[in-house]
């Protein structure tokens, strides 16, 4: 299935899009989870039921190591290739567990901005 198919299907539920090494990640705020295109065209869902903390993914974000972070509802969760290595959330410091934002420093801290509760900077690496 080609890229603009994918999104012509899920496209109700589309927040954000990014590019990461040469995949298309998808941020669904809906029972989708969060959608990786490969160039090849497949497709791989990451939802609740495969390690994420939440099925509504607000944002992905690629971090300095090539980690993926995306944030949910629920915290968020640090993907590694294929793997969900890591899930941060109120045991990982989280004030909220609503994530709207990240960003990530020179030296590596992860910063979760979060609906209510501030931002927690984390050390991402799991």
């Amino acid at each position: 299935m080609d890229t603009y198919n994918v999104f012509k299907m899920f496209i109700p539920g589309v927040l954000l899009c990014e590019k990461f090494f040469w995949r298309l990640w998808i941020s669904t705020y809906s029972e989708k989870g969060l959608i990786r295109v490969s160039p090849d065209g497949k497709i791989k869902r990451c939802r609740r039921a495969d390690g994420m903390p939440d099925d509504k993914v607000r944002l992905a974000m690629e971090l300095s190591n090539g980690d993926i972070v995306a944030g949910t509802n629920s915290g968020a969760a640090i993907i590694r290739g294929e793997k969900i290595v890591r899930v941060l959330d109120g045991r990982s410091g989280l004030a909220n567990l609503t994530i709207l934002s990240a960003c990530e420093d020179e030296d590596g801290t992860l910063y979760l901005g979060t609906d209510g509760g501030g931002y927690s900077p984390l050390r991402a690496a799991a």
